[in-house]
């Protein structure tokens, strides 16, 4: 079994290597605008350095659509080991979606979604159970609703409450790990 150390050297030589993918995808293309000189060098068309040079200046926020779908095409090369390494269970995932919570995972973190799903759940208390209810209990109790059936709606509801706390507190815990891990390694 792996310490905490091993598994953060294993996570970031398992991320350089994507980052080196990355990088050797942007040389080549970047070598291929390039005039090559008669002593081996490049030379960026002047077009391509004012482009750049304004993208760099540029806050992504403040990017075209095409430039951040770009980024985000590279940021899709490292989600599946940031899915792999954090292992959010597909049923978070879902739950987040169906309380429509998922932007806010990807905007504010998946503790602001998570007490965001709370609050809806909040809501959602009630005596009479709407179908959506009923369906939305069912996917955070991932029983189909058999579990609203047998505890009536008010221990369904708490549980529901239990449970999305407990996603909460653990997201907070991924985020934090996240956090020292990005924070304990500056490889600049």
């Amino acid at each position: 079994m792996q310490n905490n150390n091993e598994m953060r050297d294993d996570l970031r030589e398992q991320l350089a290597a994507i980052e080196h993918a990355r990088w050797a995808r942007w040389q080549s293309y970047l070598h291929s605008k390039c005039a090559i000189n008669h002593d081996g060098s490049l030379t960026i068309p002047a077009n391509l350095v004012e482009r750049w040079e304004h993208q760099i200046a540029t806050p992504y926020a403040m990017l075209s659509e095409a430039e951040k779908d770009s980024d985000r095409r590279e940021v899709d090369g490292y989600l599946p080991l940031v899915k792999k390494e954090y292992a959010i269970p597909p049923q978070v995932l879902d739950l987040l979606d169906l309380l429509g919570c998922m932007g806010i995972a990807w905007e504010s973190g998946l503790a602001e979604a998570a007490l965001a799903a709370q609050d809806k759940v909040y809501a959602l208390q009630s005596d009479k159970v709407d179908p959506c209810v009923g369906n939305l209990l069912a996917v955070i109790h991932g029983d189909g609703g058999h579990y609203l059936a047998e505890h009536g709606l008010e221990k369904t509801c708490k549980d529901a409450e239990y449970a999305i706390t407990m996603l909460r507190a653990n997201l907070g815990c991924l985020e934090e790990s996240h956090r020292i891990l990005i924070e304990s390694e500056d490889p600049w």
